[in-house]
């Protein structure tokens, strides 16, 4: 769910970029999680934990190649703007969580991050199917 909504996002913000003027097919997102990812720490079980524990870390999708017209047209660029999104977001180690680590408990490193780029200015969250 989560690589076709953000190839949507990722679509719209490039789409909405072009009508200002800016031709950009890259889109920095603040991606946020539940921050559960046991496969982290051999052995970790969180089952008796209550909550998220919530993560956050940029990441840059490139749409670059694909054909936004086509796409919003739901021509097969939409395909390929998902599997491109897919395959970014499956690059990134460990979902992301070694961010945080960098950024804020490593001295060295988070004063790199911290004056690397400015934030995105996009957050997304989904927090999945929610029946009642």
């Amino acid at each position: 769910m989560n690589d076709g909504l953000l190839a949507a996002l990722a679509l719209a913000l490039t789409k909405w970029r072009a009508r200002r003027g800016t031709e950009f097919a890259e889109v920095l997102i603040k991606l946020e999680g539940h921050g559960r990812e046991e496969d982290m720490v051999p052995g970790a079980d969180l089952s008796r934990t209550v909550g998220w524990f919530t993560s956050a870390f940029p990441v840059r999708l490139d749409l670059n190649g694909i054909d936004v017209r086509d796409a919003f047209a739901g021509g097969p660029a939409m395909g390929s703007a998902v599997k491109a999104v897919k395959e970014q977001l499956l690059a990134i180690p460990d979902k992301g969580m070694g961010f945080g680590l960098l950024r804020y408990l490593n001295g060295e490193t988070g004063k790199i991050l911290e004056s690397a780029a400015s934030p995105p200015q996009v957050s997304f969250n989904y927090l999945g199917r929610v029946s009642t």
